[in-house]
């Protein structure tokens, strides 16, 4: 039977979905020819039709003249003639100064150019911390009034006696820290911002000034005088990078840094091991007798990392250590100076 019908009788399916195919095909052209022709000719053409189906078709072409975007007649909508409102812009408001957030000085324009300080006081360096300016610091070389204790013989008896002096010392401030009477506001990487007499004035890193002092601290220990006469050496080698440095020398050092602060540069390391670059060695001098070359950089000092905040702890137990074992990196090389205190 399926034979038959699908094998000898297949043609009058093939017939049979021709005449629904066209069927369907002619109603869906007439249904669309009729949405697009005007309403009003839909209307009097089957006006005289009292028809259910006529009727349908009325009720139909209303609804879709209704919501059509085209005019019922035919025609484009037109646009308003009407201008559209114009926005004005607000006018924009004067930002006020930012409020300094270093050491509770006052609100400071960033805009605003700011003199060099004429204090009695020289930057020697700076560690400054992007992540937190707070925490940056500076080395400046500062007067300080000290009391010494004398002594002497008058009439046969020892006699005491204090006698007031003015030594140069290198002192670290922070944002907030008070110097020679000025508030540090804030620690950037070549200078320092200070609040003094209600004015904001900078002190700037290696800035020159016009009165040059020729043959400065001639004859101090380990440097060359304006002749090339070496001072007396200080430091002696026992072997390869073993020394011996007696408590004499560390005691003038501590004492007045500054004779030994002109015969190297000391900078911060970049970088995650952080450490001290030293720079500018000059021949003859104590860092050269230590056994410190130019690119030097000092990593550890006693198993400890060597930081600009940790090199004020260092400097408090220097006067007390017997022995220093000092880690530095040479051209990518590590190795380790060994340094007996006599």
């Amino acid at each position: 039977m399926a034979n038959m019908i699908f094998g000898k009788f297949f043609w009058v399916w093939i017939v049979t979905f021709l005449m629904s195919a066209s069927y369907l095909s002619a109603r869906s052209v007439i249904n669309l020819s009729q949405l697009w022709r005007p309403a009003e000719k839909i209307f009097a053409k089957g006006g005289n039709s009292h028809s259910a189906n006529a009727l349908r078709k009325k009720r139909h072409n209303v609804v879709t003249g209704g919501h059509n975007i085209f005019d019922p007649n035919g025609g484009l909508v037109t646009p308003p003639t009407k201008p559209a409102p114009r926005v004005t812009e607000k006018p924009k408001q004067r930002e006020e100064p930012k409020k300094a957030q270093e050491g509770g000085c006052p609100p400071r324009d960033p805009d605003k150019e700011m003199k060099e300080s004429r204090i009695r006081a020289k930057l020697k360096g700076t560690s400054y911390v992007d992540s937190d300016p707070s925490m940056s610091m500076a080395a400046v070389i500062v007067r300080v009034k000290v009391k010494k204790k004398m002594t002497r013989m008058r009439k046969g008896k020892k006699q005491v006696y204090y006698r007031r002096r003015t030594e140069r010392r290198v002192e670290m401030f922070r944002p907030g820290d008070k110097m020679m009477g000025a508030k540090v506001c804030a620690v950037e990487r070549k200078r320092i911002i200070i609040y003094k007499s209600g004015k904001f004035e900078t002190l700037t890193i290696f800035k020159k000034k016009k009165n040059k002092r020729k043959n400065l601290f001639y004859g101090a220990f380990g440097q060359q005088g304006p002749e090339g006469t070496k001072g007396p050496g200080e430091v002696k080698i026992r072997a390869g990078d073993k020394f011996v440095i007696s408590r004499k020398t560390v005691n003038n050092w501590l004492a007045n840094p500054m004779q030994y602060a002109m015969s190297a540069r000391i900078m911060p390391q970049r970088g995650l091991d952080g450490g001290i670059r030293m720079i500018w060695i000059r021949k003859g001098s104590l860092y050269s007798q230590l056994g410190l070359k130019n690119g030097d950089v000092v990593k550890m000092v006693n198993g400890k990392k060597l930081s600009a905040s940790s090199a004020l702890g260092l400097y408090s137990k220097l006067p007390y250590a017997k022995s220093l074992r000092v880690s530095i990196v040479r051209k990518g090389v590590k190795r380790t100076l060994l340094y007996n205190i006599k």
